[in-house]
Order: C-alpha cells, then structure tokens, then sequence
C-alpha cells in the first residue's frame, strides 16, 4: 500500500540542514518544469488524503542533484512519493536549522554548543513533539548511535573515543520544557525497526541516523544503504 493509501508522510530533507565544514556547503537544486509539473499532478492526485503520521529523515551536505546521483534507493522514493522543493538552510551550522524544524525559531542559536548552554535561550519553547504528546498524539525521536535516551553532553562529546552521535543533531533534548518526555520518548535506532515493522510508528517522528549514516561523514552510497 502505498504510502498516501496508508495516511503518511515520508519527509526527507536534502541539504536543509549543513554542518560547519561551510566550504563544502551547497543548496538544493531548482527544480525543472517537468518536475514541477509532475509534482503538482501528485499533489492534485492526493489531495483528499489526511496525513496521520510524519515521519522526519535528515541527510546531510549535498545538493538534491547529488542525491538523485548517489542515493539511488532515495531518489526511488521520492520520484515514488514526491519531495519537497522550497527546503533551504536557514544558517549554519547545523543546530540552529534542526530547531528551526522541531521548534519554528533558531531561538537566536548561531552555533552547535551542548543543550546545557542554550537553555536559557530556548526557555519555555514547546517542540512540536512536546505539543504533539500535549494533544494526546504520539511523539518520538530515534537516534542512532545514541548512548542512551535523551543523552546530553558538553560540544564536543568526549564521553565516547570516536563519537558517532551529535546531539546537534537530535534537537528534542534542547527544549528544556519537554526533558521529561524527552526522556521516555527519545529511542535509538533499533526501536525504530522495531516499531516500524510492526507498523508502530508514533504521529510525528524523527530518524536521526549517525554521522557516518547521515552522509555528514560518509559517503553517500553508504547513507542510501
């Protein structure tokens, strides 16, 4: 079944959101009249469709063009599905843009420092996984690679040699009103095979892969895989 059938939506943002590395930073393509087109006729073919469960995946650093290069099993989905055309960074580096997604403000956030130094700046904000457990939905986020749940350490993590898990990268643990459920609804990456195969899967969710996953650090056949 497909997944408009079923009632969700499958985001995949490309490039949206950038690391330090800002030499290396590139932004979406447009996209052509042709894709555009197709889009639209997608759109107009689901209208009637309510979505009852989002689900977020982050790939990191390089152009929609290069995914549809690199990423074979990526692109299948999103010439499947759709994608969106009007993602852009908002600033660098990473951090400010994942709370940008999960919040609705970058809360003046211009760096990827540990949760701890920017409590006082994102004070009471509610995530939109904190509103949606508030509306008697479900919320989680999951992490791979995270050393357990809702994990937060000072920037750079030196609790682990190579660490592979960037809490800049799960923005749930910086909304310091929703620690609690942070706390019980931020799960690794195994939960997540788990709650999908069996169909699982809350109304707003988050997939952060690791770094090396995330094609941060590794390459993008090793991300699609």
């Amino acid at each position: 079944m497909s997944a408009a059938k079923r009632g969700w939506v499958l985001a995949v943002l490309l490039a949206t959101v950038v690391s330090g590395c800002s030499s290396g930073e590139r932004q979406v393509s447009s996209p052509t009249a042709t894709q555009r087109a197709a889009r639209a006729a997608d759109i107009a073919l689901t209208a009637g469709v309510k979505a009852k469960k989002v689900l977020v995946v982050i790939e990191e650093n390089h152009s929609y063009a290069q995914m549809r290069a690199g990423m074979p099993f990526l692109a299948a989905q999103s010439n499947k599905y759709g994608y969106a055309t009007h993602w852009t960074a908002i600033r660098h580096p990473s951090l400010p843009n994942y709370l940008a997604i999960a919040g609705g403000s970058t809360f003046g956030v211009v760096d990827d420092k540990s949760p701890a130094a920017h409590y006082s700046k994102v004070r009471s904000a509610k995530s939109v996984f904190d509103q949606a457990v508030a509306a008697g939905k479900r919320a989680r986020t999951y992490a791979e690679s995270m050393p357990k749940n809702c994990h937060v350490f000072d920037y750079p993590d030196k609790s682990v040699a190579t660490p592979k898990y960037a809490v800049r990268h799960n923005p749930w643990v910086y909304f310091k009103a929703g620690r609690s459920r942070c706390s019980t609804h931020d799960r690794s990456a195994a939960v997540f095979v788990r709650h999908a195969r069996a169909n699982a899967l809350p109304n707003v969710g988050f997939l952060i892969p690791n770094l090396s996953h995330d094609a941060h650090n590794g390459t993008l056949a090793t991300a699609d895989a």
